[in-house]
């Protein structure tokens, strides 16, 4: 497996490309589809979803452009699905930004698996961040979206802190040798996040 980040617009959004052999899942396009269209035909990769971690319009915005020119399934966590269909339920509306709709075809779960070529992930539903927020893990690689950050948490509502902790401390319970691939900035590992992360001890109350 290969797993290459690129950094896309509007917000730095972190995509990721999962590639197995030539086939390519694609985590959190952004608002990037003319630029992701043209590196997936430079690099003859051959897309066969798109998978993403929560609904925000910075995760999400260049979905549907990406289903209808591959012809590609939209995965999503049921409860973000909403999400996806328009500047408001997407929040790019608070930003004043445009947003292009879209609509999920594959509802997924906590537990559910995800393949691309020969490599699985599984759904780990890490709500907080939104409802529906989900992570993606195979082996020793979480793709943890705007769940878990280096040194920092994905923002959340104050009615969503008692989500938002159990999420995170479900996540720092895990092998501290897992890479760890978030939503925006740079990588770590759980082992990195349980010893640096001022978040890691639970004793914050609202951020």
């Amino acid at each position: 497996m290969e797993l290459t980040c690129l950094r896309v617009p509007p917000l730095g959004t972190n995509c990721y490309f999962i590639v197995s052999g030539t086939s390519l899942a694609i985590v959190d396009p952004g608002g990037a589809a003319d630029a992701l269209i043209q590196v997936i035909s430079e690099k003859a990769l051959t897309p066969s979803a798109i998978w993403l971690t929560h609904g925000h319009f910075d995760h999400a915005d260049a979905a549907g452009k990406l289903k209808a020119h591959f012809g590609i399934p939209i995965y999503i966590h049921r409860l973000d699905a909403p999400m996806l269909e328009n500047a408001e339920t997407s929040h790019a509306a608070k930003f004043g930004l445009p947003y292009n709709g879209c609509e999920a075809d594959v509802l997924f779960e906590e537990g559910d698996t995800l393949s691309v070529g020969n490599e699985t992930f599984t759904v780990l539903h890490t709500p907080g961040h939104t409802p529906g927020s989900a992570c993606f893990l195979s082996g020793n690689t979480l793709i943890s979206g705007d769940t878990l950050f280096r040194r920092s948490i994905g923002k959340f509502d104050r009615e969503n802190k008692d989500m938002m902790k159990e999420s995170i401390r479900r996540l720092l319970l895990m092998d501290e040798n897992i890479r760890v691939y978030p939503g925006h900035e740079g990588e770590t590992t759980i082992g990195e996040e349980r010893r640096g992360n001022p978040f890691a001890n639970m004793d914050w109350e609202w951020v």
